[in-house]
């Protein structure tokens, strides 16, 4: 039975594949760039110049690349290890519950996460999120197999994959960490007192793993290695503990400059290039969806023919992957995010309630496995509901699979306790009764197959009937006393019944497409046709429109001179077609975004004098993700006075390459495709 959900498991995670393109290609250029040497596969560089590093540490970056060297740099082996990572997953959560509470528990909690609709999504990207819950999973299991055995390198085992989440996405494996000591150090059966000195060993261990490349590169000279991209002091502990952890919690850094973040500055005038050009004001920055805790009700609703939900809400601005709902005890479950993961989490709490009270909180095994998987799902809810800053929905695939570890040990709970005939197996029926509930709720806010969950919910209203006669025919002494079968059919005809509303809303959502640089699960399309220029997907994406990539290719190959960089640009956006197209380094200026503060216009100036650095390609209107993102401005406004613009008849050829014409809004509500100029800076500072 295991081998047939975790083939579901790759189907539903290779379904639709080939239409993801490069995914995030923002990762996938930086790929590309760390093939090219040690130096930048070690440091996660953006450009293969070593110039910038990407806003992740490098684990899942390396297994990309890993990929990428045997089979060939393609969009196909940059995905494949995520397909295969959530499969993996489906498997290690089967095989750890397997051996602590039955075959029951390991076939109900795979097939739960085998159908979360946040954690099939995410493995169609090749964001760090895949890898990072295959590495937690991996870990949480061995933990389980650590409190089993009572062996000291089975906690080891878990602490350094732990460790290995950590150089996957920092602070992100967090809520799994608390809960490998914790188990260990409560259950494992081996004295009190060695008990505590493997969980010192353990924690030291865990430690060392996570924190050894932060401090590798913390250790390295600036001058050596690139700058640490999307920071504002080059620091890797600012990246890992500030601005993508407790800032982003309490909501102190987005991330993202605007809102008033950051002080405006002021683009160039290139317009006509002219040497007497002056700068003109920066428009101000409209971006509702961008900031902290955005709700779907705050997104406008701009009348563009697209399909509406019953709120209101413009489902392709959903789709573009940012809202979450504003901060709360119940924001896993409201509309911005309850349709990714809340639809099982009333049946995995009372579940880990109901396991609980079957364990007695005596030590063993079990309650091993529960106090791994429950602190795993609390620390990441109580996190993640009360994160004030930029809260992605497929961040929530990093509790999906304890979620769904927990559905299973309650389900293994209940059919226990109905075989038996035990009071307590009518929690189930108000499990179920909350589930129907929760699901309802949260189908029912989108008008998209609303006949469907009516039939899901009769379908676990039914599941709840037979629950209450199965328990009566058992007290009743009846056949059932002497015969496990009925209560197996009960409990999974239970199981399919929960299991219908998140099975349909993934099967949606991998028809309507799923986007590559932010995944969400939603089962609406944008039209094919619609008004925006970034559709590398139907639910939409992040490709940076109007640049003719083949032409301006092929003219900075040939007009090489010996420059250290091919070309520089204002942020990643724009260089990331270049780069994966070419593989040649573009100097992404301002990192990510465009804010970071790596060079000043003097250093600037200096590579172009000592002939690193030569062309500039630059935007004359919004540029970037969203409007208003650049800090950089003061280091290229040069640029347009004293370097020579290269016509467009050049490195164009008017070959109709261009992903949008100019004026072209990027995605409902968003920036709007720039024109850009091509700058010569060769002999401009002589």
């Amino acid at each position: 039975m295991i081998t047939l959900v975790v083939a579901v498991s790759i189907t539903t995670n290779a379904w639709g594949l080939s239409a993801m393109g490069w995914g995030n290609a923002y990762y996938s250029a930086a790929v590309r760039s760390m093939g090219t040497s040690w130096h930048n596969f070690i440091f996660a560089s953006f450009d293969a110049g070593g110039y910038v590093s990407v806003d992740k540490p490098p684990f899942s970056l390396w297994v990309q690349v890993i990929s990428a060297k045997i089979f060939g740099y393609s969009e196909l082996a940059l995905l494949l290890p995520e397909v295969l990572a959530g499969a993996a997953a489906v498997w290690l959560l089967y095989w750890g519950l397997r051996r602590t509470w039955g075959t029951t528990a390991g076939l109900v909690g795979a097939a739960a996460l085998a159908v979360t609709p946040i954690n099939v999504v995410i493995n169609h990207s090749n964001n760090t999120d895949s890898v990072l819950v295959l590495l937690m999973t991996a870990a949480a299991v061995t933990a389980m197999e650590a409190v089993r055995t009572g062996r000291l390198r089975w906690l080891l085992g878990a602490c350094v994959l732990a460790g290995c989440a950590m150089t996957t996405k920092m602070l992100a494996a967090a809520p799994v960490m608390p809960g490998l000591l914790i188990a260990f150090g409560w259950c494992a059966p081996v004295r009190w007192r060695v008990r505590l000195g493997q969980v010192v060993v353990g924690a030291l261990t865990l430690a060392t793993v996570g924190l050894w490349w932060f401090v590798a590169v913390q250790a390295t000279p600036a001058g050596a290695r690139p700058y640490v991209g999307s920071t504002q002091t080059n620091s890797v502990f600012e990246l890992a503990f500030e601005r993508n952890g407790l800032k982003q919690v309490a909501g102190l850094a987005t991330g993202l400059p605007i809102g008033g973040n950051h002080p405006p500055s002021r683009p160039p005038d290139i317009g006509a290039g002219s040497a007497d050009a002056r700068p003109r004001p920066r428009p101000a920055v409209d971006a509702p969806l961008l900031s902290p805790s955005a709700t779907l009700s705050q997104v406008p609703d701009r009348g563009e023919g697209l399909p509406l939900s019953r709120n209101r809400a413009n489902p392709a601005t959903v789709g573009l992957g940012f809202v979450s709902g504003t901060p709360g005890v119940s924001r896993l479950l409201n509309r911005e995010l309850g349709s990714e993961i809340g639809w099982l989490i009333p049946l995995g709490v009372v579940g880990a309630l109901a396991g609980l009270w079957s364990t007695r909180l005596r030590r063993s095994p079990r309650l091993g496995a529960l106090l791994v998987l429950g602190c795993w799902f609390g620390a990441g809810a109580i996190v993640f509901s009360s994160t004030k800053g930029v809260l992605h929905p497929y961040y929530l695939a990093g509790v999906g699979p304890p979620l769904a570890g927990l559905v299973g040990i309650g389900v293994a709970t209940f059919r226990f306790d109905l075989e038996a005939g035990r009071r307590r197996a009518l929690i189930w029926v108000a499990a179920l009764g909350l589930t129907a509930w929760a699901q309802w709720v949260i189908w029912r806010r989108f008008d998209w197959r609303t006949w469907f969950v009516v039939i899901a919910v009769v379908a676990i209203a039914a599941a709840m009937a037979a629950v209450v006669i199965g328990w009566l025919a058992r007290r009743r002494n009846s056949v059932v006393s002497t015969q496990p079968r009925p209560a197996l059919v009960i409990t999974a005809a239970s199981v399919v019944a929960v299991l219908l509303a998140p099975a349909m809303w993934t099967q949606g959502s991998l028809q309507a497409g799923v986007s590559g640089p932010l995944p969400f699960a939603f089962p609406e399309r944008m039209p094919t046709g619609g008004p925006t220029a970034n559709q590398i997907t139907p639910n939409g994406g992040f490709e940076f429109p109007s640049i003719s990539v083949p032409s301006l290719d092929s003219y900075l190959s040939e007009h090489n001179t010996g420059e250290r960089w091919d070309l520089a640009v204002q942020s990643a956006g724009p260089a990331e077609e270049l780069i994966i197209s070419s593989g040649e380094p573009v100097m992404a200026i301002g990192g990510f975004v465009g804010s970071d503060p790596i060079q000043s216009q003097a250093q600037v100036q200096d590579k172009v004098r000592a002939g690193e650095l030569r062309y500039f390609l630059l935007s004359s209107g919004a540029r970037g993700l969203i409007p208003g993102l650049f800090d950089n401005l003061d280091s290229v406004t040069w640029v347009v006075k004293r370097c020579a613009i290269v016509s467009s008849d050049v490195w164009e050829h008017h070959a109709k390459e261009d992903t949008a014409e100019p004026g072209t809004q990027a995605f409902p509500g968003g920036p709007t495709a720039s024109k850009f100029t091509l700058f010569d800076c060769k002999g401009a500072l002589d």
